[in-house]
């Protein structure tokens, strides 16, 4: 799975550029606390592994049906690191690599 170029965002983590997305608009799930948020990550160039981030929200907020999580730059970048320290190799091909956070 290769991100399209259109929409995503770059980022440079620890002096590697990679691209990221995530919806626009969430799901009714995600919005209703029922499915969690979800980020894709991966290389900016020669992109090989795929990485989702599964943004879990915190234990203490309730969200209603019209608010959501807010995911930035500094989540991703985290979740990235935090990705590559459990083995996340973005560089060599492979299944995706899933993890999950809590926001």
């Amino acid at each position: 799975m290769t991100l399209p170029r259109k929409g995503s965002r770059k980022i440079v983590v620890d002096e590697r550029g990679y691209r990221w997305v995530v919806r626009k608009k969430p799901t009714h799930g995600a919005a209703t606390g029922e499915a969690n948020l979800r980020a894709i990550v991966e290389l900016n160039e020669n992109p090989a592994s795929v990485l989702l981030i599964d943004f879990l929200p915190p234990r203490n907020k309730n969200l209603s049906s019209n608010e959501c999580v807010e995911v930035g730059p500094k989540h991703i970048a985290n979740a990235i690191r935090a990705a590559i320290d459990d083995g996340w190799k973005p560089a060599e091909a492979g299944a995706n690599f899933e993890i999950s956070r809590v926001i």
